[in-house]
């Protein structure tokens, strides 16, 4: 049980130097070579709209093989953790309630 114990501490010290100095980028989704993130939105909106999957992943592909898919840059994710939410206040205040 005692090298589990000292294995456990080993990975928590290890987590707790890394993380202090995590820094998040603002605006990284601003580079080109994200756009692809945002196929799949793409693909819920237009099927909420109406537009039966096959016929959305279809469109979503044609574009972007022939390379007119604009990524929207703009989503409407609430939950906890999603790239609008990401409760930063939240993982500060633990933090310095943490250490």
């Amino acid at each position: 049980m005692f090298p589990a114990i000292q294995n456990l501490k080993a990975c928590l010290d290890i987590a707790i130097f890394s993380i202090k100095d995590i820094t998040v980028k603002e605006h990284i989704l601003d580079d080109p070579k994200y756009n692809y993130l945002f196929t799949v939105d793409t693909l819920n909106e237009m099927v909420v709209a109406g537009i039966p999957f096959r016929d959305a992943y279809k469109t979503v592909a044609e574009q972007l093989e022939n390379g007119t898919f604009e990524s929207p840059k703009e989503t409407k994710h609430t939950h906890e953790g999603s790239i609008n939410n990401l409760c930063l206040d939240k993982i500060k205040e633990k933090m310095n309630h943490s250490f």
